[in-house]
């Protein structure tokens, strides 16, 4: 169909020989001569092309609004997205920085934990070294091969004076009021009490030797008033897992060695749990708990017989001093670090 603006411009390029009518959008046709019409045309055109430009004209300035509308929502968007994000940076920044506090806290806590491990006396040796220098009953810390156990405490006796002290004893014999003969479990536990008879125990001996380089010493009295003692440079426990073997060697002393031979490198036996080099059970036949090998040249552990007695190798024996057939009145095994 021919819109208004075009149909006016052809009557006005006729030279007035078409006059054109409007009513609504319906067009009355009619014919005249003179100028008259031609200039009314003229305006007519003239006046829809200007109303068509300022129709254009809205119509983009309404596009651009549009748009521009568009692009606010769009700003505003973003704006509530990056306000959104500010806020969870922020929550998060919060959120490090408490953990930063709580590790920072923790970190102090875990150096004084260390700390106070570290000063807490590992033996008789370092209760020494603090001025505790009196023979006794102490309280030490060991450092424990199970993490969960470090810091646990043990009860000691503390040897003080022989040898320049700071020995952690382990085993003791002096009137026969404890049994020896016993299992593997109360010799792994350990048994008597410290300042009497006792057994330090299998596990306390592992985990002490574990910690440090260890020497050990034997003290012997017999019931005529005599003294003798062995001491070796090299002395371990194993752990349960290997039944306890013993490492000693390095000898010294004036009783004799009765510990390397038939024991260096041996597990520990019970009357309950044979481990012995022997086709018969050690323990059974000596009436003891040691490192038997087949079967023993001391056996520290065995009957408190009081001196010589008939019955073969089941007493409180060291071979290389008093023999087989005397059990003797005293008896002490004790440890401490070596010092370089």
């Amino acid at each position: 169909m021919m819109t208004p603006l075009v149909l006016c411009l052809i009557l006005s390029s006729m030279g007035g020989q078409i006059t054109a009518q409007w009513q609504g959008n319906e067009l009355e046709q009619g014919v005249v001569v003179g100028h008259e019409t031609s200039d009314h045309c003229a305006l007519c055109c003239a006046s829809q092309a200007t109303h068509a430009a300022t129709c254009a004209q809205e119509s983009q300035v309404l596009g651009l609004q549009n748009t521009f509308q568009q692009q606010q929502s769009l700003i505003s968007g973003l704006q509530n997205t990056v306000e959104q994000q500010q806020s969870l940076i922020s929550g998060l920044q919060n959120t490090v920085e408490q953990l930063q506090g709580l590790v920072s806290s923790q970190q102090v806590e875990l150096h004084q934990t260390l700390q106070t491990l570290q000063e807490r006396p590992r033996d008789c040796s370092d209760l020494l070294k603090e001025g505790y220098d009196s023979s006794g009953i102490y309280t030490i810390y060991p450092n424990f091969n199970d993490v969960q156990l470090n810091g646990k405490s043990i009860g000691v006796f503390c040897d003080m004076d022989t040898d320049s002290g700071g020995w952690t004893v382990f085993q003791r014999r002096q009137d026969g009021s404890e049994d020896f003969y016993r299992g593997w479990a109360d010799y792994k536990a350990g048994f008597g009490k410290l300042d009497g008879e006792f057994w330090l125990g299998n596990d306390k001996l592992h985990q002490l030797t574990s910690q440090a380089q260890y020497e050990m010493r034997v003290d012997l009295e017999d019931f005529e008033g005599n003294s003798a003692y062995a001491q070796y440079q090299a002395f371990t426990v194993g752990s349960e897992a290997g039944h306890y073997i013993l490492t000693v060697g390095g000898y010294n002393g004036t009783a004799g060695d009765s510990m390397v031979y038939k024991h260096n490198g041996f597990p520990f036996s019970t009357k309950d749990r044979d481990y012995d080099g022997s086709s018969g059970s050690c323990a059974q036949s000596y009436k003891g708990g040691w490192w038997y090998g087949s079967c023993h040249h001391s056996n520290l552990n065995g009957l408190y017989h009081g001196g010589s007695h008939t019955s073969y190798a089941d007493g409180v024996n060291w071979l290389a001093w008093k023999g087989h057939y005397y059990s003797l009145k005293h008896t002490e095994m004790k440890i401490r670090p070596i010092t370089n």
